[in-house]
């Protein structure tokens, strides 16, 4: 079983430096147009969004799916690999808020994980995540989706 501290952030690339038994790939990486789901999670008018969907592989199965969600105008450089960290780092978050669930996965989700499994409907613990600066301004979204038999969380 993998603890996943909540006090302590890891993007989804610096997970697999501190755990060598995982693999990240970039399922996809899009550009999106803002709709009302996303200007009420940000706040307000957003512009387009980046959106990028990786799967976190462990012996060679799906065991997590994270979706980021960035507004375009808080990337710095959109060419380099972690643009999560970056993100962070240029708009100085400062904070972040967790909401957590037991939850079915979603259209994409499901897709994924049941590419690499044999067994049918499932849940997922679903963690959704809001990157706050000192601005107060709402940076980053993201939902990480992990099959409950493989990941606990806590804090500290």
């Amino acid at each position: 079983m993998k603890i996943i501290d909540l006090k302590k952030y890891l993007t989804p690339f610096e997970f697999q430096v501190v755990d060598k038994d995982i693999r990240v790939k970039i399922y996809s990486d899009t550009t999106i147009e803002a709709s009302g789901f996303y200007n009420s999670i940000f706040k307000g008018e957003t512009g387009s969004l980046r959106k990028r969907l990786f799967t976190i592989i462990e012996n060679g199965k799906i065991v997590s799916v994270v979706t980021s969600i960035i507004p375009q105008k808080f990337i710095s450089n959109p060419r380099i690999d972690d643009i999560e960290e970056e993100t962070d780092k240029i708009q100085k978050s400062t904070e972040i808020y967790n909401d957590i669930m037991l939850t079915w996965p979603s259209n994409d989700e499901e897709k994924l994980f049941l590419s690499d499994q044999t067994q049918e409907k499932f849940q997922v613990i679903l963690r959704k995540a809001l990157f706050v600066n000192a601005n107060n301004d709402i940076i980053r979204y993201e939902e990480d989706a992990m099959l409950p038999d493989v990941f606990c969380l806590q804090k500290g």
